[in-house]
C-alpha cells in the first residue's frame, strides 16, 4: 500500500475535509464535541467537514505560507491523512491575518470561541508578535489507516523543513497526540487547558537566535547567539 505525500491542492479540499472529520469524530474527540455538540446537529449534513473546507480553502487560496501536506494511499486513489503546517512569514512579508469565520449550522459559537482564544493566548504567551517559527496546526489520519507511520511522516516533513531553515517548530497537543510528537523530539513547555481539556504547547528548538526561558521564546542579540 504505498502512500505519496504531496502538497494539497484546491481540488483535494473536499477529502480533506472529510479525514478531519473522521479523525475528529465528536463521537469519540472530546473537544469536537463541545464544538459540534449532538443538539445542534442536523441528520444527514456532516457541519464539521463544511467547516473545515472553508478552513483549507482560505488557506489555499491566500496564505502563502501555508502548506497542506496529503498523504494519498496510490492503490485507492485517496487522501487518506494530512498536515496543514504554517511557515514563517518572508522578511518583506505581512503575516497572514484568516478572515472571520462566518456562522456555521452545528457549531458551537461559544466553544469555538474559547478554543480560539484560548489557541491565539497561548502562542502569543510563547512568541509575543513574532511568527518566526514553523507551526503544526493540524494533523488528521482517517481511523481506517492509522498506525502506518503516515502521521509520523506527515510530522516529519515540517519538522525536516524547519530543521533545514534554522527555525523551531511548534504545536498544541491533544493528550492522545501528545506520545507521537513527544517520539518526534518535541519537548513539553506548558499546558493549554480549554473547553474542559488539557492541551499542551511543545516546541523543537532549532533557531540558534532563540532561546526558552520560563516557557517564552527569547530572542538573542548577536553577542547573546555567538556565546
Amino acid at each position: 500500500m504505498p502512500i505519496n505525500y504531496s502538497p494539497a491542492t484546491a481540488a483535494d479540499v473536499t477529502a480533506i475535509a472529510r479525514v478531519g472529520s473522521a479523525a475528529f469524530d465528536p463521537a469519540t474527540d472530546p473537544m469536537m464535541r463541545r464544538i459540534f455538540p449532538q443538539h445542534l446537529q442536523q441528520p444527514g449534513v456532516d457541519a464539521q467537514a463544511k467547516w473545515r473546507a472553508w478552513r483549507k480553502t482560505c488557506r489555499l487560496q491566500d496564505d502563502p505560507n501555508s502548506i497542506i501536506m496529503v498523504a494519498v494511499d496510490e492503490e485507492l486513489d485517496e487522501v487518506v491523512g494530512y498536515a496543514w503546517w504554517v511557515a514563517p512569514p518572508k522578511p518583506d512579508q505581512e503575516p497572514f491575518v484568516a478572515p472571520k469565520e462566518p456562522k456555521f449550522a452545528g457549531v458551537d459559537p461559544e466553544a469555538r470561541g474559547e478554543a480560539l482564544v484560548a489557541i491565539e493566548s497561548a502562542i502569543e504567551f510563547i512568541f509575543g508578535k513574532s511568527r518566526e517559527h514553523y507551526e503544526l496546526s493540524i494533523l488528521a489520519v482517517h481511523p481506517q489507516h492509522g498506525r502506518k507511520g503516515i502521521g509520523k511522516n506527515l510530522v516529519q516533513w515540517g519538522l525536516d523543513r524547519a530543521r533545514s531553515d534554522k527555525k523551531d517548530a511548534y504545536l498544541i497537543a491533544t493528550p492522545m497526540g501528545k506520545p507521537l510528537y513527544e517520539r518526534l523530539g518535541f519537548v513539553a513547555i506548558g499546558d493549554v487547558p480549554f473547553l474542559g481539556i488539557n492541551f499542551t504547547s511543545m516546541i523543537v528548538k532549532n533557531n540558534p537566535h532563540t532561546r526558552l526561558e520560563d516557557g517564552r521564546v527569547v530572542h538573542l542579540n548577536e553577542a547573546e547567539a555567538a556565546a
